[in-house]
């Protein structure tokens, strides 16, 4: 089960490598859509930027579900986070990775560590412990992102 200092430390590594991965990045890349996917780099940077600012809210509804959920449409719920921040400069979006994921490390400090160890449901409807699940879609989903665009920039 992964501890709050795993979950708040991978958080700090990303927003690290996604500072990382856009001075890498040619100034003309920054628009350019990505291989095989309907986003932009810029779009991928906005998914980056949500998710550190929205894990607080993931974490309660994970930790305290409403009845009855309407099932979640995971495409459209990143497409409307994405579209919110899509004019957003490049300096703005990451200052928003750089905050979002500080504050978000600080919030999972916050938890009581048995938190952690709490089964919650993941999207795909299996009870795993909430800090795995958080190490897996939150820092393991956006470091994959991240060797995508590091793959971008070798190539």
């Amino acid at each position: 089960m992964a501890s709050r200092r795993e979950v708040a430390n991978g958080l700090k590594e990303v927003a690290r490598r996604a500072s990382e991965a856009s001075t890498a990045l040619a100034e003309d890349s920054w628009d350019r859509p990505l291989p095989g996917q309907d986003w932009s780099t810029h779009d991928l940077f906005c998914h980056l930027a949500a998710t550190g600012t929205n894990l607080p809210e993931f974490v309660g509804v994970a930790l305290d579900p409403p009845p009855n959920p309407p099932p979640l449409d995971i495409d459209a719920w990143n497409d409307e986070q994405v579209s919110v921040r899509r004019q957003q400069s490049k300096t703005h979006i990451l200052a928003e990775i750089q905050d979002g994921h500080d504050s978000a490390a600080t919030f999972i400090h916050t938890l009581p560590e048995e938190n952690m160890a709490r089964p919650v449901q993941a999207p795909w409807g299996e009870m795993v412990p909430l800090g795995d699940l958080l190490m897996d879609i939150v820092v393991g989903h956006e470091n994959r992102h991240l060797d995508q665009l590091e793959e971008l920039t070798k190539a």
